[in-house]
């Protein structure tokens, strides 16, 4: 009966391990769909901005000029509030890579990738500003 019983508590306490590691699976599974998803949604508002910026194209005359500044200004306070959501999820994408070892290289290579398509649209308006369009960032 005391061996039963045993017996019974290491398999209980077995059971209790592996529900919390399939806890712990499920939590770092759902973590990495959240980052997936906001950081295609940052991706997203990245790409958008540099298509728009490599589209500016050089004012022939005056009028054509004063259109162009004012979607430069849009654009411009548009890469501003696309730095938030940037910057939360670079951190939620760091805190991810601590928290879960096996996700560590694909996080990397997103945040990595971000990071090089921002300082791409960030030179995209400095190229433009240099040119004398618009104002420098």
């Amino acid at each position: 009966m005391k061996s039963k019983l045993a017996t019974l508590e290491t398999d209980r306490a077995t059971l209790e391990a592996l529900l919390s590691r399939r806890g712990q699976a499920i939590a770092d599974a759902s973590a990495l769909l959240r980052f997936n998803a906001e950081h295609q949604e940052a991706a997203d508002v990245v790409a958008r901005l540099r298509e728009r910026v490599d589209a500016v194209q050089l004012p022939r005359d005056a009028a054509a000029a004063a259109p162009l500044l004012a979607e430069l200004d849009e654009i411009r306070a548009e890469v501003d509030a696309s730095d938030d959501k940037i910057k939360t999820v670079t951190a939620h994408g760091e805190a991810l890579q601590q928290s879960n070892p096996e996700a560590a290289p694909e996080v990397k290579q997103k945040l990595d990738a971000l990071a090089a398509d921002r300082a791409a649209l960030v030179d995209g308006r400095r190229a433009l500003s240099s040119r004398g369009i618009g104002r420098a960032t």
